[in-house]
C-alpha cells in the first residue's frame, strides 16, 4: 500500500500542478474572449465550439474510453502486443471517423445554421470549426491513451500547453483586430500543437506506435465496451448543445453569449474534478478485475463525500459573489444582461457541482464495465434536461436553462449513486446534509453584504462566507476517520510514507 500511495501521490502532484496552470490559462482565455468579442460574437464562438466538440465526440464512437481501460489492463499483464493492437486500431479509427465528420459538418454548415439555430450568419463560424474536428478527436484520444499508461501527469502537461498556446495566439490575433476569426484560429492552432505533443508522448510510452491489424475478437471486445459509453458521452455532449440551440432560437445568439460568459466562473468548478477523474477509471478497473470489493466500496464512499465537501464551498463562493463579479468584468460590454448574468452564475455554480459529481461516478461505472447502465442514466439525464429546457427557457430565458441543468444533473447523481450502491455497497452520507444547511446559512450571510463597489464587495462577501461556513464545517462535518484518510494521503506527499508494518498489513 505504501508504494502505491507514494507513486499515486507523486503522479497526482505533477498532474495537479499542470492542471492548475491549464485552468488559469483557460479562465483568462474565456474571460478575455467574452469581454473582447461582446455578446453576439461570443455567442457565435460558443455555438461553434460546442457543435465542434459534439461532432468530435460522436465521431470517436467511444473508442478513447477503450484506450484507457484496455491499455491499463494489457499493461498490467505486460502484453505489449495487445497494447499496440489496441492503440493503433483505436487511433486509426478516430482519425478516419473524425475526418469524415469534419467534412460532413463543413458541407452542411449552411443547413445547420439555418435549421438548428435559425441564424444563417452562423454558417461561416460553423464551417471554420468543422476544420478542427479531426484534430479535436485525435487530441482527445491521446489523453485517454495517456491515462491508460497511467501518465496523467503527461496529460496535464499537454493540457497546459494547449491552453497556453490558445491564450497567447488569441490575444495576439485579437490585438491585430481579427476578432472572432482570430479566436477560432487560436483554438485550431492549439489543437495542432497539443495533438503533436500528445502523440509523441503516447508513442514514447508505448515504445513506438506500431501499425497492428486488430483481430475480429479484439474489435468486438473494444466495441462492446466502447460504443455504449460513446453513446452515453454523446448524450452528455448533446446536453451542452441543447441549452445554446434552444436559447438561440428563442432569444438569439447575444443571449447565448451572455449565458456562456458566466461559464468561466462556474466551469472552473467542474474542471476541479479533473484533479481526480482521470485516476478513477483505471483504478476501479484494476480493483474490479482483482476482486477487491473492500477497496471498491471505500473508493465509492470517498467519491460520494470528499468531492462534495471540497467543491461545495467553491460553488458557494461563486454564487455568493456573482453580482459584483459579473459587474466588475462585463459591465462595459454586457450592461443590459448583467442582472440575468448574476442569477445565471449563482444557479450554474450549483448545477455544475452536480455535473462534476456525475463525471466522477461515470468514471467509476465505466471502470466497473457498467457501460450499458451509464447509457441509460445519461439518456434519462438528457431527456429530463430537454423537457425542462422546452418548458423553462420560453418563460425564463437563459435562467430557465440554468435551472433545467441543475435539476437534471441532480437527478443523474441520484441514479449513479443507486447504480454504484447496488454494485459495491451503500455509501455513507455522513456530514452531507449538515454541509448543505451550513451552505444555505453562509449564502444568506454573503448576500446580505451590499454591493457598493464591485471589488470591495467581492472581498467582503468571500470573507463572510469563509467565516460562517468553514469553522462550522470543520467542527460538525469532519470525522476522525476523515482525518485519518487525509493523513494517509498527505504523509506520502510529505515524504513520511507509511510504516513497514502498515504496508504489510494492507
Amino acid at each position: 500500500m505504501g508504494k502505491v500511495l507514494d507513486r499515486l501521490s507523486a503522479l497526482a502532484l505533477r498532474y495537479w500542478a499542470f492542471l492548475v496552470a491549464s485552468f488559469v490559462f483557460s479562465f483568462i482565455f474565456k474571460v478575455t474572449v467574452a469581454g473582447w468579442l461582446g455578446p453576439a460574437h461570443n455567442g457565435a464562438f460558443a455555438i461553434g465550439l460546442g457543435l465542434c466538440s459534439f461532432i468530435a465526440f460522436v465521431s470517436q464512437l467511444g473508442y478513447p474510453f477503450a484506450l484507457t481501460r484496455f491499455i491499463a489492463e494489457h499493461k498490467e499483464q505486460e502484453d505489449s502486443e495487445a497494447v499496440s493492437e489496441t492503440l493503433s486500431g483505436c487511433l486509426a479509427l478516430v482519425i478516419v471517423t473524425g475526418g469524415i465528420a469534419g467534412v460532413g459538418l463543413f458541407l452542411a454548415s449552411d443547413y445547420v445554421a439555418t435549421a438548428v439555430y435559425s441564424d444563417p450568419e452562423l454558417a461561416s463560424t460553423i464551417a471554420l470549426f468543422a476544420l478542427a474536428i479531426p484534430l479535436f478527436a485525435l487530441f482527445d484520444a491521446t489523453f485517454y491513451a495517456l491515462r491508460g499508461f497511467q501518465r496523467q501527469d503527461q496529460e496535464g502537461m499537454v493540457r497546459a500547453l494547449s491552453t497556453l498556446v490558445q491564450l497567447v495566439i488569441a490575444v495576439a490575433l485579437l490585438s491585430m483586430g481579427m476578432g472572432l476569426r482570430g479566436v477560432i484560429a487560436a483554438v485550431i492552432a492549439s489543437f495542432v500543437v497539443s495533438t503533436v505533443a500528445g502523440l509523441f508522448l503516447v508513442s514514447r510510452n508505448a515504445g513506438g506506435i506500431r501499425p497492428v491489424m486488430p483481430s475480429s475478437d479484439s474489435i468486438k471486445r473494444l466495441s462492446t465496451f466502447a460504443i455504449p459509453l460513446g453513446i452515453s458521452n454523446m448524450f452528455v455532449t448533446v446536453s451542452e448543445l441543447v441549452d445554446t440551440a434552444i436559447i438561440t432560437r428563442i432569444a438569439g445568439k447575444a443571449v447565448v453569449g451572455a449565458y456562456q460568459a458566466c461559464f468561466p466562473f462556474t466551469i472552473s468548478l467542474a474542471n476541479l474534478s479533473f484533479f481526480v477523474a482521470p485516476l478513477i477509471m483505471p483504478l476501479a478497473a484494476g480493483l474490479s478485475s482483482g476482486g477487491d470489493e473492500r477497496r471498491l466500496k471505500r473508493l465509492f464512499g470517498a467519491l460520494v463525500r470528499y468531492p462534495w465537501f471540497a467543491f461545495l464551498p467553491v460553488a458557494l463562493l461563486v454564487a455568493g459573489i456573482a453580482d459584483p463579479l459579473v459587474t466588475y468584468l462585463y459591465a462595459q460590454r454586457y450592461g443590459p444582461y448583467l442582472p440575468e448574468m448574476a442569477r445565471l452564475t449563482a444557479v450554474l455554480a450549483f448545477a455544475v457541482l452536480f455535473q462534476m459529481l456525475t463525471l466522477l461516478f461515470f468514471q467509476m461505472a465505466g471502470g466497473l464495465g457498467r457501460s450499458r447502465d451509464v447509457l441509460r442514466i445519461n439518456l434519462a439525464y438528457l431527456s429530463l434536461l430537454v423537457g425542462l429546457d422546452l418548458v423553462l427557457v420560453p418563460e425564463l430565458s437563459a435562467t430557465g436553462a440554468a435551472i433545467a441543468r441543475l435539476v437534471a444533473a441532480g437527478g443523474a447523481v441520484a441514479l449513479y449513486i443507486r447504480l454504484l450502491g447496488k454494485e459495491v455497497g451503500r455509501p455513507s452520507f455522513a456530514g452531507i446534509p449538515t454541509s448543505c444547511i451550513l451552505a444555505l446559512v453562509a449564502f444568506a450571510a454573503m448576500r446580505s453584504v451590499p454591493v457598493t463597489s464591485p471589488v470591495p464587495a467581492i472581498a467582503a462577501r468571500a470573507a463572510v462566507g469563509f467565516l460562517v461556513y468553514i469553522p462550522a464545517f470543520m467542527y460538525l462535518c469532519v470525522t476522525d476517520d476523515d482525518r485519518t484518510v487525509v493523513r494517509e494521503f498527505i504523509d506520502p506527499l510529505s515524504g513520511k510514507g507509511v510504516s513497514a508494518d502498515e504496508d504489510a498489513e494492507d
